[in-house]
This record gives structure tokens, C-alpha cells and sequence, in this order.
């Protein structure tokens, strides 16, 4: 659920940066990922009710 706003988020402030596709890529995947299982476990944790609907 939280992974395309990551994703895109990263692939847009990554976009005039200068490096090959496949470096951008990774670093999209890469942060993309940690970031939204970061942001869902801060969510799980703290809002209640929350851990039935993710």
C-alpha cells in the first residue's frame, strides 16, 4: 500500500541527479522498500486498530 508513494517519491527527487538508470534504480528500490516496511511498522505500532487493516 505505501510503496508507491516511496517509490515514486524517490525516483522523482532522484531524476536530475546524474547517475546511470541502473544506479537510480537501485537506490529506488533500496530505499523505496526499507521506507515503506519503516513506514508501515510505525503505523502498525502506533495507531491502533491499524495492524487489521495493513
Amino acid at each position: 500500500m505505501l510503496q508507491a508513494l516511496f517509490l515514486l517519491g524517490f525516483a522523482v527527487v532522484l531524476r536530475p541527479i546524474g547517475l546511470p538508470a541502473e544506479g537510480k534504480a537501485l537506490v529506488v528500490a533500496i530505499a523505496g522498500v526499507t521506507c515503506s516496511f519503516a513506514a508501515a511498522w510505525l503505523l502498525i505500532s502506533r495507531v491502533p486498530g491499524f495492524a487489521r487493516i495493513l
